[in-house]
């Protein structure tokens, strides 16, 4: 589950932009998770980053 988000630009390049997630499991272990965007993106990242914010609590 997501617990907090937040996003950093670096003004008008989309590519400069990234965003910090923080995370927990159901088994209370907690983390980060830190995406970029624009041509940098992982798209494994944004997969699970897509999950969790089209889950349900």
């Amino acid at each position: 589950k997501i617990v907090e988000s937040h996003s950093f630009g670096q003004g008008i390049d989309p590519g400069s932009e990234s965003s910090l997630h923080t995370i927990t499991t159901e088994s209370e272990a907690k983390g980060l998770l830190i995406i970029s965007y624009g041509m940098y993106v992982d798209p494994a990242k944004a997969t699970v980053i897509d999950r969790l914010l089209n889950s349900s609590d």
